[in-house]
Parts: C-alpha cells; structure tokens; sequence
C-alpha cells in the first residue's frame, strides 16, 4: 500500500502525494511543452487497494498544467471512478491547475464513487494557479457508498484557491448520494477559497455554475450518508 508522510522518515523517504494523470500534465520543467489534448474521452479507474491515511493520492480526469501560459484539453468526458478500500486525498475529474496564465477545457466530467475513503471531490477540477478550468457541458457526481474522512466536501463545480483563478461549469452540476458515510458538506456550484487573509481575492476569483445545479438524496441509504452520527 502507498503510506508515508511529507517527510522522510528514519527507514528512508516516505511517498507524501501522488498524482494520477488521466489526461496527462505539462509540468514547468518540460520547457518546450505547451499543449495537450485528449481527442476523446479521458477515464481514471481506481480499484487498488493502495493507499492509507496518513498518505494522499489525487485522481486526476482531466489535465495537470504546472507551466504558465500552457494549456490543456480533453474533447470528450473526463471520468474518475473510485471502487477500492482505500484512501484517496482528492478527486478532480477536471483537472487541476498550478501555474498563472493557464487553461484547461473539458467537455464533460462524471464522478462515480463506488467505495473507498474520499477527502475532496471536486468535478470542475482545482486551481492552485491563476489559470482558468472551463467545463463546456455537464458534471455529476454519483456516491453509491464510501467513507467521507476529514469532513469531505463534494463540489459540482471547481475550487479556486488563488487570485485571478476561474473555474467555469458552463452546463449543469448534477450530485447523486445513494449511500456512504459521514458526508459533511455537499455543494451544487464550486468554491472561491481566500486562503491569504491579506490579499482581496474577491473581484478576481470567479467558480461559476451558468446552468442549473441538482442535489438528490435518494432513500435512507441516502440519509444515512449525511447524518451526523457523532
């Protein structure tokens, strides 16, 4: 199983993150790298048992853009399915983004949590960078039955945690809970997060939804899910 820490330990270095790419990533090193593009459908499978709390894995539909002024593109769906027993830190079926001046374009994103223990979902994908993630058509996310840890928190749209960062849905956010455990926040548009309490990010910092967003609980398996049984 991946297990570690974000410091190496007396037994020699420990793996803190992984990324999983399913789309592919430019990253600032690749110096001649501007563009990817996915012509079709872009799919992450998770059945492993691989990972334990005290690690964190990112799944990724979408591209990885850690390069400023590169961009990235999946033409069709961007699909992220979770069905193991272990730990996963955050889904982003969108993509994610670390580098300022940046773009991903996704066709659509589809989230099925089946099994597992889930941190962050976020299908309009993350923006570490002041980049912009545009969604041309829907999102969903499907949870049949999974652990919600450290207070998990399910997005329709994407999270932007930095200044002039732009996550965009332009369709419709749809979020399904049939089943699970401990699901504490679950939200039909996306999050603007100031994580620099000295800098203004308001006027900047844009995660829309222009559709429609539809949160469905479905029978007590549903309720149970998001109950507070602590």
């Amino acid at each position: 199983k991946l297990a570690g820490d974000w410091k190496s330990g007396n037994d020699g270095p420990l793996v803190g993150y992984v990324k999983v790419y399913g789309a592919g990533g430019i990253h600032q090193t690749n110096s001649e790298a501007t563009e990817l593009v996915v012509e079709g459908d872009s799919t992450v499978n998770m059945t492993a048992d691989w990972g334990e709390d005290s690690a964190s894995t990112a799944l990724l539909a979408g591209p990885f853009i850690g390069k400023a002024n590169a961009k990235g593109t999946v033409k069709g769906n961007a699909k992220v399915v979770l069905n193991t027993p272990g730990y996963i830190g955050e889904i982003y079926a969108a993509g994610l983004i670390e580098a300022s001046s940046t773009d991903i374009e996704i066709g659509s994103t589809e989230i099925q949590i089946e099994n597992g223990k889930v941190s962050s979902v976020l299908a309009g994908g993350a923006l570490w960078g002041a980049g912009t993630i545009r969604v041309l058509g829907d999102t969903k996310v499907t949870a049949t039955s999974y652990d919600a840890v450290e207070s998990a928190r399910i997005f329709g749209g994407g999270g932007c945690e930095v200044k002039d960062a732009k996550s965009i849905i332009e369709g419709n956010s749809y979020i399904t809970i049939k089943g699970g455990h401990g699901i504490k926040f679950i939200y039909g548009g996306g999050q603007a997060w100031n994580n620099n309490s000295n800098i203004d990010f308001s006027t900047t910092q844009v995660s829309n939804v222009l559709g429609n967003t539809m949160i469905q609980i479905q029978g007590n398996e549903g309720i149970a899910a998001i109950a507070d049984t602590g």
